[in-house]
């Protein structure tokens, strides 16, 4: 449940990912399948959950979870996994002290039919550092991440070319269909970490057989920081 701060914000500025297989195990991934289920159980049952919104997908399920104020005692392993001082330090590097850590987790249940806008190959519409964590075994046919590293250096040209202009009003700007082909799956085990910035163009794949199941924290400057959670859930769940 390591990775070495300086190594991998080397491999993020340069690469714009970074890949730790079996970060997670044993009793401390199990905790966090079972808040998993916990909580799709409930939101499809029509539960309140505190801190948590329900998004919901043609097809799947979504959740995000306000780690403040969020029930500890349906969600402790959520809510404490991402409050990780490696993690933090790793973000105060990257983005600076002043950025959010963690501070809304996203939950995800992807099946076979799920379509959404992280399906396409994109950067984010606000730049954003995630530690993004495979619940179970991910192949490209149960959609597993993809990304094209080094890309993100390109994404600095086109941020600022556009400026102002990328938007959620104008995604398409942000979006890289000629380069499909490119991207490549991160095929790995239950527990694998994906730290990446989201400006590294990236997807998630298209579930063609059993399900994703994904947790990921999100980090972002003030400026980049919506003010209420309904916004951000409704703007950039799936950015």
């Amino acid at each position: 449940d390591h990775f070495d701060v300086e190594e991998t914000l080397n491999l993020i500025q340069q690469q714009g990912v970074a890949i730790i297989p079996s970060y997670v195990s044993g009793e401390q991934l199990e905790a966090l399948n079972a808040e998993f289920e916990t909580m799709i159980q409930k939101v499809l049952a029509g539960e309140k959950i505190k801190g948590c919104v329900h998004r919901e997908f043609n097809a799947g399920t979504g959740i995000s979870v306000q780690r403040e104020g969020a029930d500890t005692s349906v969600l402790p392993m959520t809510i404490s996994f991402f409050d990780n001082p490696v993690m933090e330090e790793l973000k105060n590097k990257y983005m600076g002290a002043s950025a959010s850590f963690n501070d809304v987790v996203y939950v995800a249940n992807d099946v076979v039919g799920t379509h959404h806008y992280a399906n396409d190959l994109h950067f984010d519409v606000l730049p954003t550092l995630k530690f993004f964590i495979y619940l179970t075994d991910t192949t490209a046919a149960n959609g597993a991440f993809s990304c094209i590293p080094g890309t993100n250096q390109e994404t600095i040209k086109i941020r600022e070319k556009y400026g102002k202009n990328i938007s959620f009003k104008n995604r398409e700007l942000t979006r890289i269909s000629e380069r499909e082909k490119d991207a490549i799956p991160v095929e790995s085990n239950a527990g694998t970490l994906i730290i990446f910035t989201t400006d590294v163009w990236h997807k998630a794949g298209t579930v063609s057989e059993g399900e994703r199941r994904i947790i990921r924290g999100h980090c972002r400057k003030p400026k980049h920081q919506p003010s209420k959670i309904k916004s951000l859930v409704k703007k950039i769940f799936f950015n």
